[in-house]
């Protein structure tokens, strides 16, 4: 599932937040679990391919924690770049999701996360 992705990802399991502007000019909020995190994007798992589009620009925060301790790996804009439902080899649906890429990190924000990362990865 590596294919096209820039930077380290790392399997994390974070809450983050869309936001999107409906058709009628009204904002929806969707909560999603995050699969995992580079410093390029992050992939949302969801069995509903309903919610977002391809190639959408939504509103994005992802963190981690509590709401007292949040800590907030990125909040700005991102781009639904894909869609992806993983099988095992039994034909088992193991995974489902949209893959979005961050629009708005910095080359210091992209470092912090591959530091994080980094840190939190075993051996």
């Amino acid at each position: 599932m590596d294919e096209g992705r820039a930077g380290n990802r790392s399997r994390v399991t974070i809450v983050s937040y869309v936001r999107r502007t409906m058709p009628d000019g009204k904002s929806s909020i969707i909560e999603f679990r995050s699969v995992d995190l580079s410093p390029t994007g992050v992939f949302l798992s969801t069995e509903d391919f309903g919610v977002l589009d391809l190639s959408e620009e939504v509103e994005l925060m992802v963190a981690a924690g509590g709401e007292a301790e949040a800590t907030r790996y990125y909040e700005g804009r991102a781009r639904v770049v894909r869609s992806a439902r993983v099988f095992s080899d039994a034909d088992t649906l193991t995974e489902s999701g949209y893959g979005l890429m961050f629009l708005d990190a910095d080359q210091e924000f992209m470092a912090a996360i591959e530091k994080q990362l980094a840190a939190a990865s075993p051996g």
